[in-house]
């Protein structure tokens, strides 16, 4: 769920601070292919590792000429109705996006269903359930990684995934980056500090990039930054024409940015079943300059 510090209430403050000691932090990711291999990974994005547990999965590279993308803070599927909504948003979805995903036996079965590959960046583990970003795609990627910043005042991660997917008929990848952003801070210097660390890693990369989640962006400070860090990569920011996105404190928290792609159309979903509405895009991947 996403709060701001300055309008949450003393008292359920008091209450997420000792909930915080409940839960098991952790910096590992557990990945899973088609084949249902699950390992355990150390995050590292200073290597372009292969993931051992994708070694049997199918290698086919996406489709430059048609990629759906879903984003969706799912809210750790404590709503009902999630299940039905994930099912139809993935119909057709080549990328998944998921932040604030519960690993629990239910959502394991959906991603099993539409043959997905997927890692978990997990921030922590809460009644031995890993909770984190979740990535899944059509293909497996070819490396991946995570970063992680802690909540400097919850001192509870908030975790970025990078899946970087090969391309039918190019040499090049699709960098995608799933991005919970730092939430509860007095200021701005963490918040900006975990967009500095991805900065880093996007400015390296030559491909088309999509970057996609909860930004947390619920003051005008906050979206300054993310939109002067998008200006910095050259990334486009995808319009919604019916922009339903939710509104903390009147701001859009939820974002998607691209480059090397075409926007072909973006939707926004209304839902009843995650305190987010869940965003698609359908994209074609720019030829090669």
């Amino acid at each position: 769920m996403t709060l701001p510090l300055k309008n949450f209430p003393k008292s359920s403050f008091l209450l997420v601070a000792a909930l915080a000691g409940c839960v098991t932090l952790s910096d590992s990711r557990i990945a899973q292919d088609e084949s249902g291999a699950v390992a355990g990974i150390k995050s590292d994005c200073t290597t372009a590792a292969v993931p051992s547990s994708f070694a049997t999965a199918p290698k086919e590279p996406l489709d430059p000429k048609s990629l759906r993308l879903l984003s969706w803070n799912i809210y750790k599927e404590s709503r009902d109705g999630w299940m039905g909504d994930f099912r139809a948003l993935t119909a057709n979805a080549d990328v998944v996006a998921l932040q604030e995903a519960a690993l629990e036996p239910r959502l394991e079965q959906l991603l099993r269903e539409r043959g997905y590959a997927w890692n978990i960046s997990t921030a922590f583990m809460k009644d031995k359930t890993p909770i984190g970003v979740l990535t899944a795609g059509a293909a497996a990627p070819t490396h991946d990684c995570s970063i992680s910043a802690l909540e400097p005042l919850l001192q509870i991660p908030k975790q970025i995934m990078i899946s970087r997917y090969g391309i039918a008929g190019r040499s090049d990848t699709l960098l995608v980056a799933n991005v919970h952003s730092v939430n509860f801070t007095l200021g701005t210097r963490h918040f900006r500090a975990q967009l500095d660390g991805l900065r880093a890693i996007l400015a390296s990369h030559a491909g088309p990039i999509i970057v996609t989640g909860d930004f947390n962006t619920w003051n005008k400070r906050r979206q300054i930054l993310v939109d002067d860090f998008a200006q910095q990569l050259n990334l486009e920011t995808v319009r919604f024409a019916d922009d339903r996105r939710s509104r903390f404190l009147g701001q859009t928290v939820d974002h998607v940015f691209y480059r090397g792609l075409t926007a072909r159309g973006a939707a926004t979903h209304p839902v009843v079943s995650s305190d987010h509405n869940p965003l698609t895009v359908d994209f074609s991947i720019d030829p090669p300059l």
